[in-house]
């Protein structure tokens, strides 16, 4: 029943999609009006943030942490233990298993991602072996490559409507490589 469901809606949205873009094309004044339109689809193009530079956002979020910390300087300090981790409890992965979960990744991409998911997809059966021994080598010895951790900051406005021009108006949203984490969530 779901599965007929999820299949006729994607037919559904698969047939306005090849309707939409059949429009565009016979409406088109000129191909640069094309191109205006995928750069906006894909989300190029001007941004609601184009007036605001990263210092003016660094700046603001600084003083912000500033100004909590400032809140709480006379709470009583957190006391935290560090202690060696070991993966003990974690059961190897299967090339079955890695596949999957590629197979299940979101149909988008972001810029942290070493590879976009369409090339992904591509090459996926080549990639396996080796990303499954990545992946169980990672969790042997409870270490993952820094870029995993690394992220790209996007800023985006909070509500419609607000000042564009004025840092506190926006919300930062950070996108992290997907490849690690949600490849181990299997």
């Amino acid at each position: 029943m779901v599965y007929d469901q999820r299949r006729a809606y994607r037919q559904l949205r698969d047939r306005k999609c090849v309707t939409c873009w059949s429009d565009k094309l016979t409406t088109v004044n000129s191909p640069c009006d094309l191109w205006s339109t995928v750069d906006h689809l894909i989300g190029r193009g001007r941004r609601a943030c184009d007036g605001l530079s990263a210092d003016d956002l660094s700046t603001l979020f600084a003083e912000k942490v500033e100004r909590i910390r400032s809140t709480t300087s006379d709470s009583t300090p957190r006391r935290f233990v560090l202690r060696r981790v070991t993966f003990t409890e974690f059961a190897s992965l299967s090339s079955h298993d890695v596949a999957a979960a590629i197979a299940r990744l979101p149909d988008n991409s972001n810029a942290a991602d070493p590879i976009a998911l369409p090339v992904l997809e591509v090459v996926s059966d080549v990639l396996t072996p080796f990303l499954t021994h990545l992946f169980n080598r990672s969790l042997s010895i409870s270490c993952v490559p820094a870029s995993f951790k690394d992220s790209f900051v996007t800023p985006s406005l909070k509500k419609s409507g607000l000042d564009e021009a004025s840092p506190s108006c926006y919300r930062l949203i950070a996108r992290t490589c997907r490849s690690f984490p949600r490849r181990c969530n299997v």
